[in-house]
């Protein structure tokens, strides 16, 4: 070789070299690279199929046993075919939020196996220590088969609460105190009076107590005092939550204080009218005095700056009556001077209810409309 051309032939292998570098390095660091699904425990299961129903459909179910909670597990399963026939399905699977199906081959020989995968995140909360998973073959072409495959499984890990929502009422018989209780239920055994309670701000006083039924099994007793609901009706959030683990649950509480009457709207708006200014609102009566009587009606009084407004009353039903409030032109007078002089404090009205020998009073806000 002419020893000139030696530093081309140089050049131009350095150059080959340099190029397959940096080429393995874009193919290596490719961000679209598939990157394989992680998993945190493996189960393995036997699907068998055998002959589909009326619609041609494959139904099956397959149990893995107990999962624990929060988890993602890789699910091995052996689709055996018991028919006669061929099995042919469409891959990959229809996808659903919770699991990713694989399999060595779309079809399934006459008396013969294929070996599938599915990727499974378990919820890590849920109301039922029972749960299933569900995967699709989708039907894509005339000669193939829709297969459905059942997953069941039990949350292991899971504390919840028997129910989401609980509701106490306190009326004018109720004692100063009351109690409701929740079932408690754990997936696994667990120290129940080790069990962190907590309630939002407007339950901060309630009192908590755990009863242990079983080794699975409790009960949350929560106990009001009147006092609680001084400012209406509340409702408010319990959770309970184990501190070994971070298994936690969350319910609700309404209180309803029946002791006084309701209205609404909790602000009264008055209108312009030939004969002064009008309103209207609806009352849920109390059960002051004891139980509903429809017979007995109520007396419903009310007033502004201790003038007496027009009450026009009606019942809608039993304990609830639509009133509607009437000011005459000399009190009409009188409040559009309060407004145009921006007296706000002044803007309140005072109820009276009576019944059954009873009083309750309670004070509203109102505006002025057109």
């Amino acid at each position: 070789m002419n020893t000139s051309l030696k530093p081309l032939f140089l050049s131009a292998a350095l150059l080959l070299v340099l190029a397959c570098c940096v080429e393995a390095q874009s193919v290596s660091k490719s961000p679209n690279a598939r990157k394989p699904p992680t998993f945190d425990l493996e189960r393995a299961g036997v699907v068998e199929f055998s002959k589909p129903d009326e619609n041609g459909i494959y139904d099956t179910t397959v149990s893995i046993g107990k999962i624990p909670a929060g988890q993602q597990v890789k699910i091995n399963l052996v689709l055996k075919n018991l028919s006669d026939e061929e099995i042919k399905f469409s891959r990959p699977a229809k996808k659903c939020k919770c699991s990713q199906f694989t399999s060595t081959r779309d079809f399934i020989p006459a008396k013969d196996q294929t070996e599938a995968s599915v990727i499974l995140k378990i919820p890590a909360r849920g109301k039922a220590i029972k749960a299933n998973s569900e995967v699709t073959l989708e039907s894509r072409k005339s000669d193939r088969s829709k297969m459905n495959i059942k997953i069941e499984y039990e949350l292991a890990g899971l504390l919840v609460f028997g129910r989401a929502l609980g509701v106490l009422s306190f009326d004018d018989e109720s004692p100063q105190k009351k109690h409701i209780d929740f079932p408690l239920l754990a997936s696994l055994p667990v120290d129940l009076n080790k069990i962190d309670v907590r309630a939002s701000e407007n339950l901060s006083s309630a009192e908590f107590a755990i009863a242990v039924d079983s080794e699975n099994e409790g009960t949350l007793r929560v106990t009001i005092d009147q006092s609680l609901i001084a400012g209406g009706s509340i409702q408010g959030e319990i959770s309970i939550s184990d501190p070994e683990n971070d298994r936690r649950d969350i319910c609700y509480l309404s209180i309803k204080d029946q002791r006084q009457s309701e209205i609404s709207p909790r602000i009264i708006s008055f209108k312009t009218k030939d004969q002064g200014l009008m309103a209207t609102a609806i009352i849920r009566l109390a059960k002051l005095g004891g139980d509903s009587d429809e017979s007995t009606d109520a007396k419903i009084e009310c007033s502004w700056q201790g003038q007496p407004l027009q009450v026009t009353s009606r019942k809608l039903g039993t304990d609830i009556v639509r009133v509607e409030l009437t000011a005459d032109q000399a009190l009409a007078a009188s409040l559009t001077k309060s407004a145009a002089e921006q007296k706000e404090q002044q803007f309140q009205l005072d109820w009276q209810i009576e019944k059954n020998g009873k009083t309750t009073q309670i004070k509203t806000p109102l505006v002025l409309g057109q």
